[in-house]
């Protein structure tokens, strides 16, 4: 006997089905031939269609009284997954729809905040609600009777307003982060509009001021020491000055100094390529590198690593430089011995190349090469092993990857190749520089000095050396 059903529970009666008249004869057929009256052909002769045309509609026919034969549980029947799907998904939104709301209301008491202290800063009266119109319901209830009567402080209005943003605690600390201030911020800035005091107070105390007696006292000690002294020691040397006053006076003095050193330096300048050549060596932790660089752009001429830094290898570096980028007039050397033996000065000689040394212990001399040494160095840092392979390549990333400012913006390479070439007479400049020479030292000047500033004078004659106003002469 089946269950009783429930009081909610609709009945799973099926009543008959209804054919329209055009399709009765073929719901007859299908009858008979699942009754096994009539035979599928014969019924599809009848209806004049395709045998496997009447054999699909009679299994369709046999697959729905199968599916209804079959039990099924009893109950209410599940839900499909896809309606699940849905309202799960209406369920999510209307979460998300009442924290947006709360958001916004956020937001709205935010800006009343915000709007509210500006108006305090520009000392403005209140922002009137809306409720004051005369044809608002509530303004009859709320219109004093006064007419004449002032205002709502701007303070007052503040304060109200931010009461009501710190009454929950999640709400003031969203507000205050809208503001991007902490909640304590928003409530010391209330009070201290309450009363009437700034609303940001400068951090941190006041320099006190001093006389111009005192700070050109101040200026002249620090000249004195060259700007080696310390704040400190300045704050208890020079009465009446603060630690921070002085630093700020000792920071622009030593600002003067340098723009003052600057200015009485010569500014030495090479105006073209392929003129002056300069060669130094860098160790590595295996051998030496040997490079050749221009002097007038940074254009690496060659570099080639060695086994060691001796004459030999030098010469071999300095002769291959010279058959591969052209002899320069003149080759910028340092006082390394192996720069002066006689397999360089045999390269040199018969290159009719000049050798230009510079002064003793003055490292600035070479100051183009030791900064180049530099970008050699921090290329070479990624590098495990520096061969000559290794050394190729970073001669060639630097001479055509780099783009410099110096340049107008084009690469060494580009500048070397753009360069105008070089065809003096070699015979004729090594004749003037000798008897230059010559001169100098029967005037008793020393040997190196002579000859450097024999070939210092010859580029300038030519316009291939161009140094400025406030040049010393470096005595040996």
């Amino acid at each position: 006997m089946g269950r009783r059903r429930g009081a909610n529970e609709p009945s799973t009666y099926q009543g008959r089905s209804t054919v329209a008249p055009e399709h009765q004869r073929r719901f007859d057929l299908i009858r008979a031939v699942i009754g096994e009256q009539v035979s599928i052909s014969e019924a599809a002769r009848e209806l004049g269609i395709a045998r496997v045309n009447m054999q699909t509609a009679v299994h369709r026919a046999e697959a729905a009284i199968a599916s209804t034969l079959t039990p099924r549980s009893t109950g209410p029947q599940p839900k499909p997954r896809r309606e699940k799907e849905l309202e799960a998904e209406l369920k999510l939104l209307a979460k998300r729809n009442a924290k947006l709301e709360e958001q916004l209301q956020a937001a709205d008491d935010m800006l009343a905040v915000a709007g509210e202290i500006i108006r305090s800063l520009r000392g403005l009266p209140p922002r009137k609600s809306t409720t004051s119109s005369p044809r608002s319901p509530r303004s009859a209830k709320t219109k004093s009777s006064d007419s004449d009567e002032d205002p709502e402080p701007a303070t007052t209005s503040l304060t109200r307003v931010v009461a009501r943003l710190t009454t929950k605690a999640r709400a003031s600390s969203r507000a205050a982060r809208g503001l991007g201030v902490d909640v304590s911020t928003v409530r010391r800035w209330s009070t201290r509009l309450a009363a009437g005091e700034p609303l940001v107070r400068r951090r941190g105390g006041t320099m006190a001021p001093i006389s111009i007696e005192v700070e050109r006292d101040l200026r002249e000690h620090i000249r004195k020491l060259g700007g080696m002294v310390g704040a400190e020691s300045l704050m208890h040397t020079v009465g009446g000055v603060s630690r921070r006053r002085a630093a700020l006076v000792k920071a622009d003095v030593v600002t003067t100094l340098e723009r003052e050193r600057q200015a009485g330096c010569a500014r030495v300048r090479v105006t073209r390529p392929g003129v002056v050549r300069g060669f130094d060596a860098m160790y590595l932790e295996q051998g030496v590198a040997l490079i050749s660089a221009d002097a007038c752009i940074p254009y690496r001429t060659s570099a080639v690593a060695a086994s060691r830094y001796d004459g030999e290898h030098v010469a071999e570096a300095l002769d291959a430089d010279f058959k591969a980028a052209g002899a320069p007039l003149v080759w910028r050397r340092d006082r390394a011995r192996c720069h002066s033996t006689p397999a360089v000065v045999s390269v040199l000689r018969e290159h009719r190349v000049l050798a230009l040394s510079g002064p003793a212990y003055y490292a600035p001399y070479y100051g183009q090469l030791e900064r180049q040494n530099r970008e050699h160095r921090t290329w070479l840092d990624n590098t495990p092993d520096a061969d000559h392979a290794s050394l190729a390549t970073m001669r060639s990333s630097l001479n055509s990857l780099w783009r410099r400012p110096t340049l107008g913006w084009r690469t060494a390479h580009e500048g070397w190749e753009a360069r105008p070439p070089v065809d003096d007479d070699r015979e004729q400049l090594h004749h003037e520089v000798e008897q230059r020479a010559a001169c100098l030292r029967a005037r008793g000047v020393a040997e190196d000095l002579a000859m450097r500033l024999a070939i210092e004078q010859a580029l300038i004659n030519r316009g291939y050396l161009d140094i400025t106003p406030g040049r010393k002469v470096l005595r040996e």
